[in-house]
Formats: structure tokens, C-alpha cells, sequence
């Protein structure tokens, strides 16, 4: 339990009492870009720069945006909010279209603005549904290249509900 003059908090996440800083950090919408491959695999998490060949040198061969607006490299745009009017059918359709390119198109960036939420969940599910693992597990494998990985609960909702319908 963190003290009165501790700044952390303490919250379930994935089901599980974590203890740390799990706020979104101040600065996180810097103007650069973020692109973190997630271990050996095809399979990339970014901000909104990632994907803007003015700021990113990197190419893919699928960008899946999920964010308001579209970035200049963006191939797949399915639009969700960062909040909890985020819909089943928003995250279905940015999943589905995670796990298709996962699967066919080779190194796939999925980027929302910070590369903190949404992407976050989006990529968990990925790695979930793709190699049978559960969403715990395949958050903290998102975590251990993106430690400032939080999704806004109704996005972990959403992946949850993703994971259970489609996965193992």
C-alpha cells in the first residue's frame, strides 16, 4: 500500500493488484516519434508520429490507425475513443483488422496518439488471440517493451470481452 507522501497508486489492472505509477506520465504526447517492436515478432506499438514519415524513418507494411484521425502512413483507420464511450463494435472492427494484418501483411504498426490506450489494447488482444495466451499474459509481454502501457478501463473491457469471444 503506497503511503500518503507516495505519488503512486494502487489499482487492479487484468484482474490483478499492481502497485506503481500506473497514470499516464506528464509528457506523454511528445513531439517525436515512439515505435516499440513487441519482442521478435512482426508486430510494432506506436504514437501518432510513428506513422508520420516527417517524424519516422521506419516503414511497414500496414499501419493500423486507431485514433481519430488518420496518420499519412495510415493503410487501416478504425477510429475508437480513448474513453469509456468506446463501443464492442469499435474495438471488434480495430482488432479484427490487428489480427489480420498480424497475420498477412507482414510488420504491422498499430499506433493511436500516445501509444499508451488504445494501441496498447489493441496489441494485447493481438498477441492473445494470435498465439492463445491469456490477456494478463499478453499485456505484460506488451508492457515489457511499453512499461507505459494503460489502457482506459473500458478499452481493457473491450479487449477482455475480444479475448474471451475470439481467443483460446
Amino acid at each position: 500500500m503506497a503511503s500518503q507522501d507516495d505519488p503512486r497508486i494502487e489499482f487492479r489492472i487484468d484482474g490483478r493488484e499492481l502497485e506503481g505509477p500506473h497514470v499516464r506520465p506528464f509528457g506523454c504526447h511528445p513531439e517525436a516519434s515512439i515505435v516499440r517492436q513487441i519482442g521478435d515478432r512482426p508486430l510494432y506499438l506506436g504514437n501518432c508520429h510513428a506513422a508520420d514519415p516527417a517524424y519516422c524513418d521506419r516503414a511497414f507494411d500496414a499501419v493500423l490507425t486507431v485514433a481519430k484521425d488518420p496518420a499519412p502512413a495510415t493503410t487501416h483507420h478504425r477510429p475508437m475513443p480513448d474513453s469509456r464511450e468506446a463501443t464492442w463494435e469499435q474495438f471488434r472492427s480495430a482488432a479484427d483488422a490487428a489480427c489480420e494484418c498480424y497475420r498477412e501483411e507482414g510488420d504491422l504498426l498499430v499506433h493511436c496518439k500516445a501509444g499508451i490506450s488504445r494501441s496498447t489494447a489493441v496489441v494485447a488482444a493481438t498477441v492473445a488471440v494470435e498465439e492463445r495466451r491469456h490477456l494478463s499474459e499478453a499485456y505484460d509481454v506488451v508492457r515489457a517493451h511499453r512499461p507505459y502501457a494503460v489502457s482506459h478501463p473500458q478499452i481493457r473491457k473491450l479487449a477482455a470481452y475480444y479475448v474471451a469471444a475470439y481467443g483460446n
